[in-house]
């Protein structure tokens, strides 16, 4: 984790300590995960119909309509905000969070087993790994409310399947990538998700 990274949690939890969420903090954040989940679910969504690997075919396939559930029941649980600033704000940083990790590339191209899919699968497991919430809010916050229950779900799942991706990304043969170069890829994708991560997380505390 970047040390940019460890501080700006460090000072979210501080502000979330003393401010209570409320619709522009649940409409942001909803926001934020929507434009990764919708990206990952049209992506997802042409696997398909293309050549995959069986074991990365039978994990994404699963990924693709558990994602579905999540992302329905997060929009419909949160209590969204009046304020036009907080949609301004999001599209201009779901614009350039789409534009730095390259997710229009995966969406309109064509998978094989290449490096875009390595690195397609890179970003997805970056996403799951370095966006997390609730580890972000009091340890004594009730979790009862529809928008945290459901926010607690989707981050639950993320850790589920993260082991999975973890061994899937060690162990999928790409012939044209050396074991160096698949974790330099790995790296990558995790500090590019990182940095709109941090982004994001400046904007959040200043609402």
């Amino acid at each position: 984790m970047s040390q940019k990274l460890i501080e700006i949690k460090n000072k979210a939890k501080e502000y979330f300590s003393k401010n209570e969420l409320n619709a522009d903090h649940e409409t942001a954040i909803t926001l934020f995960i929507s434009g990764v989940k919708s990206a990952n679910v049209l992506i997802l969504s042409k696997i398909e119909i293309q050549p995959v690997d069986w074991h990365a075919y039978k994990y994404m396939h699963a990924q693709y309509f558990k994602d579905l559930q999540l992302f329905s029941l997060l929009n419909r649980s949160t209590n969204w905000s009046y304020n036009p600033y907080i949609y301004y704000q999001l599209s201009s940083q779901t614009f350039n969070l789409w534009g730095t990790s390259n997710l229009n590339t995966y969406i309109l191209g064509a998978f094989d087993l290449d490096a875009k899919f390595f690195r397609y699968l890179s970003l997805s497991h970056a996403f799951k790994t370095e966006i997390r919430f609730i580890p972000l809010f009091p340890s004594d916050l009730s979790l009862d409310t529809p928008f945290l229950s459901a926010l607690y779900d989707v981050e639950v799942q993320n850790q589920r399947e993260i082991q999975t991706q973890i061994s899937m990304l060690k162990n999928i043969e790409v012939p044209s990538l050396t074991v160096e170069q698949k974790e330099e890829i790995v790296r990558n994708e995790r500090q590019v998700v990182a940095d709109s991560y941090v982004d994001f997380l400046k904007f959040l505390i200043t609402i």
